[in-house]
C-alpha cells in the first residue's frame, strides 16, 4: 500500500525579531492561502517513491509580506510564476492515481483548513476548485497518532521540528520548505511507526 504525505506553505504575516519569527495573529488562519506545495508518495515502510513540489499563485492576495518571504524564503517572482491552485492539486491527483494513493498524511488540522480556504478563494475568483476538494477528501491528520507515541508534558504545542529533535533525527534540510517538511514528516512517521510496532 502506498501513502501520500503533503505539506503546504501559506501566506502569513507576523513579527520578526532577529532570526525569530512570531506569528502574532495579524493574519487570521481563515485568510491564508497556499503558496507552495510539497508532496511525496511512500510505501508502507515509508520509503519515498515519488516527490513533487510547486509554487502556487494565490487567488485572493498574491502579494507576499516581507515576513512571509523571510520565513519561507519564497520570492515574489516564484509566486508570480506559480501555477493556479487547482492545477497543482490536479498534478497531485494524477500522482495519486498513478501510485494508487487513497490516503494523504498531513501534520495538524491547519493543512486541510488551508486547502479548503484556498478552494473557497478560487471559487470567489471564478477559478476552478474541483481538484482541491478531491485532494482534501483524502487527507488524514496524523498529528494525534504521532503525539500519542511521543513522551511530552505539553504535546499539543509540539511542532514538527520539535518532534524531530525529540526523536533524535538529524535535520538535513531547510525548515518552512514544503517538500522538505513533507520529507521530515515521512521520517517522523517511519520512526513513530517503528515505536508503535515495538509497544
Amino acid at each position: 500500500m502506498n501513502f501520500g504525505i503533503l505539506d503546504l506553505e501559506m501566506t502569513c504575516d507576523g513579527k520578526q525579531v532577529g532570526k525569530k519569527f512570531i506569528d502574532d495573529g495579524r493574519m487570521r488562519h481563515f485568510l491564508r492561502e497556499i503558496i507552495s506545495v510539497g508532496f511525496i508518495v511512500t510505501d508502507e515502510n515509508f520509503s519515498v517513491k515519488k516527490s513533487y513540489q510547486n509554487f502556487v499563485k494565490p487567488a485572493r492576495n498574491s502579494t507576499l509580506t516581507e515576513y512571509c518571504k523571510n520565513l519561507t524564503r519564497i520570492t515574489q517572482a516564484e509566486i508570480d510564476g506559480g501555477k493556479m491552485c487547482n492545477e497543482v492539486f490536479g498534478d497531485i491527483l494524477k500522482i495519486c492515481r498513478n501510485f494508487s494513493v487513497e490516503i494523504i498524511f498531513t501534520f495538524d488540522r491547519f493543512d486541510k483548513a488551508g486547502i479548503l480556504n484556498s478552494a473557497r478563494f478560487c471559487e470567489e475568483a471564478k477559478e476552478p476548485s474541483e481538484n482541491i476538494y478531491a485532494v482534501a477528501e483524502k487527507i488524514l491528520d496524523v498529528k494525534p497518532i504521532i503525539l500519542s507515541a511521543v513522551s511530552s508534558g505539553n504535546k499539543k504545542r509540539l511542532s514538527l521540528s520539535k518532534i524531530f529533535q525529540m526523536l533524535q533525527i538529524e535535520i538535513d534540510a531547510t525548515k518552512h520548505n514544503a517538500l522538505n517538511d513533507a520529507l521530515t514528516l515521512c521520517k517522523i512517521c517511519k520512526r513513530v511507526n517503528f515505536k508503535i510496532r515495538r509497544i
